[in-house]
């Protein structure tokens, strides 16, 4: 960036455009990287550490990451409901 800063004031340019041209090319090199931020992938939480052990498990296409979520909650349901009929069944059987 700094060749193109001489480069530029060399050819009889605006010291002020230059800068400004830098900053918006800094501004859009920012962005870039947030968006790849975004893509790769990041360490697992605790839960994913203590289950599955250190497996790299990221999903990259958003499509895949809904249904993901999507049957994940319909498991955590299931296993809600089942979870509270057997404490029912707890309750009302009270064999001691």
């Amino acid at each position: 960036m700094v060749c193109r800063l001489q480069r530029d004031l060399g050819h009889g340019h605006d010291k002020a455009a230059a800068i400004t041209g830098l900053e918006r090319d800094i501004t859009r090199r920012r962005a870039q990287l947030s968006n790849m931020e975004h893509v790769l992938p990041r360490p697992n939480g605790l839960y994913l550490k203590i289950i599955l052990g250190n497996v790299n498990v990221s999903i990259l296409n958003k499509n895949d990451k809904f249904r993901y979520k999507d049957e994940y909650e319909k498991f955590k349901l299931v296993l809600s409901g089942i979870g509270f009929v057997m404490s029912v069944v707890n309750l009302l059987i009270n064999v001691r």
